[in-house]
């Protein structure tokens, strides 16, 4: 009887410690908070598939769906920023540009699907309250919300300009690859 018992308890146990094998942790949605500079040996990008930041290159290979660039006039002015992917294929979609925060989430909200056939290889020039669609290099589709896209140039080294860069953004991506968002 004991044994049987002892048996109970640790098939209870393995299956207790089972429940969450085979659930997806792969995130659908976010917010992120990105700063970064020019004065590291790396880029950076975002990984829908982790939802977070990517510093590039990075020990466990993981690819970054879209990458963060300084753009700069042709005399090196710092500009602004825009997002690239690392084989500059058709990605983005400009899909709205609205005057306030409070417009741009309405936007995002209802932006249920990614209709475009026609994507460019850069967002250029990023700004606030834009909403981008996006296709990955995986052919899945995401959203995205610009909620701060700031770039600073820090001329005190005259020899050596530091750029430096935050951007903060709201996403939502199907990891099925559909181009139909749910509800979020």
């Amino acid at each position: 009887m004991r044994s049987a018992l002892n048996v109970l308890v640790v098939l209870s146990y393995l299956g207790l410690m089972s429940c969450g094998v085979g659930t997806d942790p792969t995130p659908s949605s976010g917010e992120t908070d990105i700063q970064f500079s020019t004065g590291s040996d790396h880029g950076t990008g975002f990984s829908f598939s982790k939802g977070e930041r990517i510093d590039l290159p990075n020990p466990s290979e993981t690819k970054a769906d879209f990458i963060i660039e300084f753009q700069t006039s042709e005399d090196g002015t710092l500009q602004g920023l825009f997002l690239s992917t690392a084989s500059l294929h058709p990605a983005f979609t400009l899909k709205a540009r609205p005057e306030t925060i409070e417009s741009a989430q309405t936007y995002f909200d209802k932006l249920t699907q990614i209709t475009d056939t026609s994507f460019i290889d850069l967002a250029l020039s990023l700004d606030e309250n834009q909403v981008w669609g996006m296709k990955t290099l995986n052919n899945k589709y995401a959203k995205i919300l610009i909620e701060v896209a700031d770039a600073t140039a820090d001329t005190t080294d005259q020899q050596v300009v530091q750029f430096t860069g935050h951007l903060k953004m709201k996403w939502a991506w199907q990891p099925d690859g559909s181009r139909q968002f749910s509800d979020f």
